[in-house]
């Protein structure tokens, strides 16, 4: 996120590189300093803004990691995360040791910094593991980790003493008024008249100076351009709902008035993916498009991925999506979704999209499931409940097939990145329906003959052209309609 998009945090930052800097003579090997506060304030933020700083760049050098927690504290997975981080190459180093070693000898005695964003972990067995394991890896004192949370009972658990907690607080009213006017105002939206500055400022008062708050706000009053429009939504219920539930009826608001029925399939399509992934958004759209969301209106002239594009864009200004990277070209590529986003993503998709990305007896898996992505634990065997083999529309896997994956038949997307297999089943010729098909990152260096025999093919995604030996025959048959 630009510097210049941030509203109020300036002090916040100076306070927590204050913290980070200054603690390298504390008697504590592997100081962590927390970031504390409520979904929706802020902390993320802040935490890119302190690991690009300037100083902290110069301090740390290239011997910065960061690595998106959630909800899964699962030691092996964290620490292949950090040297992926490091080395940006792909880790699956199946054993504590054998990570500990690879990281140590790539850090080489020297200190790093490990940010630990979005934890929820208060189990002190696993924390002890994770800290035991960063001990082992050896990097010289001065080594840090900055961790963000909304739980004080994470605090605890990482043993972070007052001195190094920073809570988050909420933005001024000034500085929320500015947060949103940048939105709700900004060139293309309505005309900024007393009126609806009355509105707006009356409105503000709601959003409790919670950032994500006002700019998911700003971003629908941005499409409101009439006082009448203004004045629905100033009067609506949510505003009699005592905001007890963080900020999710606001964002729910925004969901509510996205101007079309396939826009908000496509949002909630969006939750079968983990939290904190990387949305690309070439692949985005084309998955929406297999899904049959992006339909021109009546008589427009649009093309699919031209619908698919201002989708994005209606997304993005609502702030239901964030982190944005750009190319050379200034183009987005990719983004992501707040966790409190991805959770209304989820409860607007009514049980249709799950991501299992743990042991499957431990899942609640839902009959009305129509989106499935698969990523378990190696050697995990998964069969699809027979409830659901007839709705599965998308499969997301990446080691094992299901082991019923020949039952199923009215597929429209499957993604197979980073698919260890040489070969494919030829059960997947019965994928007739099949819109998208994604082998980018597998080791499949022949696709096989019969994908030229999915005649609704509308994407296929091949491998890298340095491990791609050849293509089908006959894979001229595949025209795009």
């Amino acid at each position: 996120m630009a510097t210049k998009q941030v509203v109020g945090r300036d002090g916040d930052v100076s306070t927590v590189i204050d913290m980070l800097l200054s603690s390298d003579n504390t008697v504590d090997d592997l100081p962590v300093i927390a970031i504390v506060g409520m979904g929706g304030m802020g902390k993320t933020t802040l935490a890119q803004l302190v690991y690009n700083n300037e100083k902290v760049v110069k301090h740390f050098g290239d011997q910065r990691m960061w690595i998106c927690v959630s909800d899964d504290f699962i030691v092996e997975r964290l620490l292949n995360q950090m040297e992926q981080s490091l080395t940006r190459d792909k880790s699956e180093i199946e054993n504590i040791e054998g990570i500990v070693r690879k990281l140590g000898e790539k850090l080489n005695g020297k200190k790093y910094l490990l940010v630990l964003d979005n934890v929820w972990n208060e189990n002190l067995d696993k924390w002890e593991c994770m800290r035991n394991s960063l001990l082992g890896i050896g990097g010289s004192r001065g080594s840090k980790i900055i961790a963000t949370t909304r739980s004080v009972q994470v605090v605890s658990t990482m043993r972070t003493s007052p001195s190094l907690t920073h809570h988050l607080s909420q933005l001024s009213e000034n500085e929320s008024w500015t947060m949103f006017r940048k939105s709700a105002f900004a060139n293309g939206g309505p005309t900024e008249t007393p009126d609806l500055v009355a509105i707006g400022r009356k409105m503000m008062e709601e959003c409790k100076g919670v950032p994500l708050a006002i700019k998911s706000l700003g971003g629908l009053m941005y499409s409101k351009k009439h006082f009448h429009e203004w004045g629905l939504i100033k009067n609506s219920e949510i505003w009699s709902t005592e905001i007890k539930e963080g900020i999710q009826p606001i964002l729910r608001l925004s969901f509510d008035h996205l101007p079309s029925p396939y826009l908000k399939h496509c949002f909630a399509y969006c939750s079968i993916f983990p939290k904190n992934f990387n949305i690309r958004k070439d692949e985005l759209i084309q998955l929406w498009m297999a899904q049959g969301y992006l339909q021109p209106s009546w008589g427009s002239n649009l093309e699919m991925e031209d619908v698919g594009n201002d989708y994005f864009n209606i997304l993005l200004h609502n702030s239901l999506f964030q982190d944005v990277k750009l190319d050379e070209y200034k183009n987005i590529t990719r983004c992501k979704m707040h966790d409190l986003v991805h959770d209304l993503a989820l409860d607007v998709s009514e049980n249709n999209c799950l991501d299992l990305t743990s042991i499957v007896g431990e899942v609640k898996y839902h009959p009305e499931v129509q989106h499935l992505s698969l990523d378990l634990m190696e050697e995990t065997i998964f069969e699809i409940p027979k409830e659901n083999v007839g709705k599965l529309m998308t499969l997301f896997f990446i080691e094992n097939f299901p082991k019923n994956i020949a039952e199923v038949e009215c597929i429209h997307t499957t993604s197979l990145v980073d698919y260890n297999g040489e070969e494919l089943p030829s059960s997947l010729l019965k994928f007739i329906h099949l819109r998208y098909l994604d082998l980018s990152g597998s080791s499949i260096a022949i696709p096989p003959n019969f994908i030229s025999k999915l005649y609704n093919l509308q994407t296929l995604r091949v491998p890298s052209f340095t491990c791609l030996k050849k293509l089908p025959k006959k894979f001229y048959k595949l025209v795009s309609s």
